[in-house]
């Protein structure tokens, strides 16, 4: 009997091996699954030119898992091309829609968003200023009013 339970325990311990080498094998087959087309998106944004176009910030997304968050930015080209990104929570927050500037990408990363100040509208500017020195008018009319008074109050 002691041969037969012998033979048994060697079995049994056999059988463990398999389990944790199948168990093992599975883990890191997953592990490649997931890791090898991130690291070909890599090596392909590498391999690609660094581009710029100007843009303005047409959408932002925010995609909530259980364990984190992944943010997308669309962007819209002047040649009217949507262009998407996956962007960390910083960019994410930096950007509105709406703002405008230059894109620099290379591949599907995104390299930097240099923002353009907004080109002047002669016809709007000229109605800040028109507006400003209104308001200087008024506040020179009201301050020699005041003074006025404050000198007539003083001779009585």
């Amino acid at each position: 009997m002691a041969k037969g339970a012998d033979t048994k325990k060697r079995s049994s311990a056999g059988m463990l091996r398999i389990i944790i080498c199948a168990l093992l094998a599975i883990c890191i087959g997953f592990a490649l699954w997931v890791e090898v087309p991130v690291l070909r998106e890599a090596k392909r944004n590498d391999q690609s030119p660094v581009l710029t176009a100007l843009a303005e910030v047409k959408e932002k997304k925010r995609y909530d898992s259980e364990i984190s968050y992944t943010y997308y930015v669309t962007f819209k080209t002047e040649s009217g091309e949507p262009m998407e990104f996956m962007v960390g929570r910083d960019v994410y927050r930096r950007l509105n829609e709406g703002d405008r500037g230059e894109l620099a990408y290379q591949g599907t990363r995104l390299l930097r968003f240099a923002f353009v100040a907004a080109q002047s509208d002669p016809e709007n500017d000229s109605k800040g200023i028109r507006y400003f020195t209104y308001i200087a008018l008024i506040c020179s009319i009201l301050a020699a009013g005041r003074a006025v008074k404050n000198k007539m109050e003083g001779d009585s």
